[in-house]
């Protein structure tokens, strides 16, 4: 049996990164099919979306246990999605709001790969990485074993940080979503929302909405470009689907279906599978989401991205790129009506051939994972060892990080003391001044008044 942790696994409702492992473990499984994969995220619980699945927390290098998590395991896969890079976001988990940081994917992981073998899975560099960073990442990356990344923007970020092994430029794996979620469970998922009224019954235009990170405004100009694709379609039906709860799908695309009227419903908080039933089942898809325009096209659906101010990321221009979709990549929501007209007339539809290499192309590179998952554990290395002496560098760390809040705080009260003492001082300075007023005007001359 061959144990894989595959770091990247969010423990939040968002239908992309939850994709990744789900593909990842079917395609080892079918390379050899004696492959357990444990699931790996920044926080640790359990998957939503119908999945239930436990996702085991990754330690970051300041945590006492950081070596022994690789003594369960004989590989770790990175990824996909946006992870190489050190910024933190903050997201809903539970009802209340948690952190993410994302620099240890990058450079935690590279320390890991010292031990086990590491791939990374066709991830992406959103961003220029920072001074700050790119060092880390030069050393993270040279004993990782398969670096791929999903765009040639992210192999290019990666060059210019300095990083000097070979950067393979892989489909995103989600294009392969037919072979987790296939036909049959999809038109049984789609049964089971029309019993439930979630979705229109056969026979209308439907069109799939999805929308995220919308200010008021951005709604507002959603709604209007729906309401017109409604005008000009009296029998046309929208389904509003939730992708990302985590990012406050339900109750943006709740706000939405109020402004269009009685043609849209929600499908809020849906299982994987519901979600990708979705996608398939409409004539149209229309969203924000990088990963619902790649499962639309991949599953024959025409469908159009759309940016809007608030949220216009790099990587929908390289997602429209490698689709031969940049006319269908609009730049705001008043472009959506003419878009969504022209699709429901026939014009844009996917372009099979290019599905069918991308699937060719990320079928491949998920074989050269399999191949470095096999590869061993590394000869020479007592993790034993490492875990005791990584436990003088933590108590270390431990006993710096608490002389600095020692410090923080001794800084704090002096600033504390300081502010009194002005205060103090003003107020003094306000009574001489008043003193010196009054004797001013007791005599009618300042001349020759002296202040007390």
């Amino acid at each position: 049996m061959t144990r894989v942790a595959h770091w990247g696994t969010f423990e939040v409702a968002n239908l992309g990164d939850l994709l990744f492992p789900l593909v990842l473990e079917h395609h080892l499984r079918a390379a050899d099919g004696e492959v357990e994969v444990q699931w790996v995220g920044p926080l640790g619980g359990t998957a939503p979306m119908g999945l239930e699945r436990a996702v085991a927390r990754a330690l970051p290098f300041e945590h006492e246990g950081f070596w022994q998590q690789a003594s369960t395991v004989d590989a770790f896969v990175l990824g996909g999605g946006d992870l190489v890079h050190n910024a933190e976001i903050v997201i809903e988990r539970a009802g209340a709001p948690d952190r993410i940081a994302f620099a240890p994917f990058a450079t935690d992981l590279g320390l890991l790969a010292e031990v086990r073998p590491v791939a990374w899975n066709g991830v992406g560099v959103p961003v220029d990485v920072p001074d700050a960073l790119a060092p880390l990442l030069r050393a993270a990356t040279a004993s990782v074993d398969l670096l791929a990344v999903r765009d040639e923007a992210s192999r290019s970020r990666l060059e210019a940080a300095g990083v000097e092994r070979p950067v393979d430029v892989v489909p995103d794996t989600a294009v392969l979503i037919d072979d987790v979620v296939p036909r049959q469970v999809r038109a049984q998922a789609i049964e089971r929302l029309r019993a439930d009224r979630r979705v229109p019954g056969p026979g209308e235009p439907l069109v799939v909405a999805h929308l995220s990170f919308a200010t008021p405004a951005v709604l507002e100009a959603t709604a209007a470009a729906l309401a017109a694709v409604a005008h000009t379609r009296p029998t046309a039906r929208f389904v509003l689907v939730a992708l990302g709860e985590t990012h406050g799908d339900g109750a943006t695309l709740r706000s939405l279906a109020e402004r269009v009227g009685p043609s849209a419903s929600v499908v809020a908080n849906p299982s994987v599978e519901e979600a990708v039933a979705v996608l398939a089942h409409g004539d149209v898809v229309v969203s924000t989401s990088y990963h619902a325009v790649l499962l639309a096209t991949a599953l024959g659906v025409p469908a159009a991205q759309f940016r809007h101010a608030a949220y216009r990321p790099a990587k929908h221009d390289a997602l429209a790129g490698v689709l031969g979709r940049e006319r269908w990549l609009l730049e705001r929501p008043a472009d959506i009506a003419t878009a969504v007209d022209a699709l429901l007339d026939g014009a844009g539809p996917p372009d099979a051939k290019r599905i069918a290499c991308m699937r060719r192309g990320a079928e491949a590179h998920l074989r050269r994972v399999a191949a470095v998952v096999v590869l061993g554990r590394r000869p020479g290395v007592d993790l034993a060892e490492r875990t005791a002496a990584h436990r003088h560098v933590v108590a270390r760390l431990a006993a710096r990080a608490d002389a600095e809040s020692a410090l923080r705080a001794d800084v704090a009260l002096l600033r504390e003391h300081h502010d009194r003492a002005v205060a103090r001082a003003t107020d003094v300075e306000a009574a001489y001044l008043q003193a010196h007023d009054l004797l001013a005007a007791g005599d009618g001359n300042t001349s020759g008044a002296r202040p007390i």
